[in-house]
């Protein structure tokens, strides 16, 4: 890859190109020429003579068929792997090329992104390569990419000598050279969703390093002494943060700072320890501001140097914090200053954080404290059962109290009418003997309101005795002017 310097490009070449070619060219001549002299020299006492024939053959055939050979399975099958004269990086890695020992470039292959000098930057979104199917297609191709990169301002990219065919494959350095793949250590957690503790922790020594946008985890662990407390003075004793993160500048991030993980967690921590005096761990686990933020500040007299309000998210003030924090380190790039990343970030140590998805994703209180918020909350949770469970009962209480209402009215309209029906009989035939009357002269007396006082007394004592028949009252008063009748009355109304 070529550098640029205010927009010029240098001489040098970094994976590949024209030199890289030119190399190539001479090498495998020289290839070809030192497997014929081999055969003809050590075929006749060591070999058989079908290699000097092979040997032949390949002179005759000459470059078209070596440089077959070599493209399609020694270089990717023996040389990339082993990084002799070519590296390999698989999609979305990078590789560094060191010289002598000492960083001499990188060398990457990740589809939307380009090298800018040592900075693995994104195309622009309107960025659309041509695919190629034929020479005439990749020539076009080609004529695309030269002038978009031109028109951009994007620094020209080689492809190196295999580039083009085999993507990952390019030029280091030919031999006897003292160019090398460096190989690193690499100590990282990576938020994994389907893990058991939902984390992956890669250690091991790698030749690439990955580009794509990770789930970086930096855990917290202070040792007993160490551990801070929050504004009720219960002890923190551990955390941990999620942040999305990918590799910016893999020099900065391996070589420059040996391990841009370690030296963003020495920038995290110290802000994570300051904001926990300010706040309870149960709003740290939230990470959102509680009521009476304020005035439980004044009185445990701890006020945040940032004026802060129920509901505040946390984990906004806590990446507010870190890129205050970043603006004044060496290697930290502001995202004004990144070319086409549409979602805020920085660059610190070589590497891009995202603000979104940055958060505080657990905190540990001290044991003791978590075992009673938990049984706090079982028994919150218990209580609210208990609550929906009285609701539900009363609401079926009620539903069933309307139905025996309903039926009991209905049970009523029907003892109303029999009741009606046998006190209106009584006190008519009451009313008859009474007064010897038949049927018919009982009826036209009624009708013309002669014995109307009799009849409304009897009727009236009569629906006395049934309902206490009935069981609905505990009393009964009789009047004075039917004592005479009691005895026949109690008789008929203990009727069954």
């Amino acid at each position: 890859m070529g550098k640029s310097d205010n927009g010029n490009e240098k001489e040098k070449v970094v994976s590949g190109g024209e030199k890289s070619l030119r190399l190539f060219i001479a090498w495998t001549s020289c290839w070809i020429v030192a497997v014929i002299i081999l055969a003809l020299v050590l075929a006749p006492v060591h070999h058989p003579w079908w290699i000097v024939i092979i040997a032949i053959i390949i002179t005759i055939i000459g470059w078209k068929f070596s440089r077959w050979l070599l493209i399609n399975f020694v270089v990717p099958l023996y040389f990339a792997p082993r990084d002799i004269i070519w590296g390999f990086a698989n999609e979305a890695e990078a590789g560094i090329r060191l010289k002598g020992g000492k960083y001499d470039g990188t060398f990457m292959n990740y589809q939307g992104f380009y090298l800018d000098g040592d900075f693995i930057q994104r195309l622009p979104g309107d960025f659309n390569s041509p695919k190629t199917k034929n020479r005439k297609d990749k020539k076009e191709k080609n004529a695309y990419i030269e002038k978009y990169f031109t028109d951009n301002n994007i620094p020209k990219q080689y492809e190196g000598a295999f580039g083009g065919k085999l993507g990952g494959i390019v030029y280091i350095g030919f031999p006897p050279s003292v160019h090398q793949v460096a190989t690193f250590h690499q100590q990282i957690k990576v938020f994994k969703e389907s893990e058991p503790d939902k984390m992956k922790e890669y250690d091991e020594y790698v030749r690439a390093i990955k580009l794509f946008l990770q789930q970086i985890l930096f855990d917290y662990k202070p040792s007993g002494k160490e551990a801070i407390e929050d504004i009720d003075r219960v002890p923190i004793v551990g955390a941990r943060i999620v942040a999305p993160v990918r590799i910016h500048n893999p020099n900065f991030a391996v070589i420059g700072v040996k391990g841009w993980n370690n030296s963003a967690a020495a920038v995290l921590w110290p802000i994570f320890e300051n904001i926990v005096p300010y706040f309870s761990w149960s709003e740290l686990i939230a990470m959102r501001v509680g009521p009476d933020i304020e005035a439980r500040q004044r009185k445990a007299k701890k006020v945040f140097h940032m004026p802060v309000a129920e509901g505040d998210n946390l984990n906004d003030l806590f990446w507010n914090l870190f890129k205050a924090a970043a603006e004044g380190m060496p290697t930290y790039i502001a995202w004004k200053d990144i070319p086409n990343e549409e979602k805020e970030c920085l660059s610190l140590f070589g590497a891009i954080f995202y603000k979104e998805g940055f958060r505080v994703y657990r905190v540990d209180p001290d044991p003791k404290f978590r075992a009673d918020a938990n049984k706090a909350y079982e028994e919150q949770k218990l209580g609210d059962a208990t609550i929906v469970k009285a609701q539900k009962d009363g609401k079926v209480a009620v539903i069933k109290a309307k139905q025996e209402a309903l039926a009991a009215a209905a049970i009523g309209e029907g003892i109303k009418n029999n009741l009606s029906m046998r006190t209106v009989e009584f006190a008519r035939d009451a009313v008859a003997k009474k007064y010897g009357l038949s049927e018919e002269e009982l009826t036209e007396a009624l009708k013309s309101g002669l014995y109307k006082e009799d009849f409304d007394t009897f009727l009236e004592e009569s629906r006395r005795l049934q309902a206490m028949d009935g069981d609905q009252f505990s009393e009964q008063v009789f009047p004075k002017d039917v004592s005479v009748l009691e005895n026949a009355l109690q008789r008929f109304a203990n009727k069954k």
